[in-house]
């Protein structure tokens, strides 16, 4: 009877999560926090560099703002630096706000290059796919959504006031979009929509991959260690529970 009743105690102390933790598991849940943080800084990394990348193709093109390309591509380079740097250690506060901020302005920015409803939505929903996943925004992941909504549709608000210049126009069983930062037609400009919406498509890929391979090794290490637990514990198991018999009542 003592060891089993201590084998129950040594059982709840392993699998019950205590309410006050201690300063050593603190620390190494924030030590779990960074590794996925820089995991999914890699990932962002990358994605800069293909927005940089999409940025010398429309130069290629053919310009008609060379100043806001160029605003587009500063914007995006800081935003590369700033995540090859939370790829490589723990994010300070300030860090993570200039993450969010900086991406809410890319996402405004780029919905200038092929208008508001073509290629910047899937660039915010990428956005929003990497953002709401750091440790650090998870438990703000509707002040992230919001903000980059409000990035996303402060434009197309701007662009009916007449603040902006109109990207795109619905009439005639038609939805025409434009740009007043690129030189849109020919085979460049086809060529362009395609290598944007696959880059676009790999991006979004490598970030939900990524999410869920950091998920399912948590998962697996987690359930690995509780059945290496259950071999070294005699746990005791509960007594079989008697059927219930249903009882008839008389009116």
């Amino acid at each position: 009877q003592t060891s089993s009743e201590a084998a129950d105690l040594v059982t709840s102390l392993m699998f019950e999560v205590p309410h006050d933790e201690a300063p050593e598991l603190t620390a190494e849940l924030v030590e779990l926090d960074a590794a996925v943080q820089q995991r999914q800084s890699r990932v962002a990394r990358m994605s800069f560099v293909v927005i940089l990348g999409f940025v010398v193709l429309a130069a290629i093109n053919g310009l008609e703002n060379w100043a806001f390309a160029a605003v587009i591509a500063v914007v995006s380079g800081a935003l590369m630096a700033l995540a090859w740097q939370l790829s490589l250690r723990p994010a300070r506060a300030h860090e993570i706000v200039l993450t969010l901020v900086g991406n809410a302005l890319l996402a405004a920015l780029l919905s200038r290059m092929f208008g508001s409803i073509v290629i910047a939505p899937a660039v915010t929903c990428i956005m929003a796919v990497s953002l709401t996943s750091y440790p650090h925004l998870i438990a703000r992941g509707r002040v992230v959504i919001a903000l980059l909504v409000l990035s996303w549709i402060a434009p197309v608000i701007l662009e009916q006031l007449g603040i902006l210049a109109t990207t795109w126009i619905v009439r005639d069983g038609l939805i025409e979009s434009s740009s007043d930062l690129i030189r849109i037609g020919g085979a460049a400009t086809t060529g362009l929509l395609i290598v944007g919406n696959v880059a676009t498509i790999v991006t979004i890929g490598l970030f939900a991959n990524t999410l869920a391979r950091t998920r399912r090794d948590a998962q697996r290490q987690v359930t690995a260690q509780a059945w290496h637990l259950r071999q070294l514990l005699p746990l005791r198991q509960a007594p079989p529970i008697a059927p219930v018999r249903a009882t008839r009542t008389r009116p």
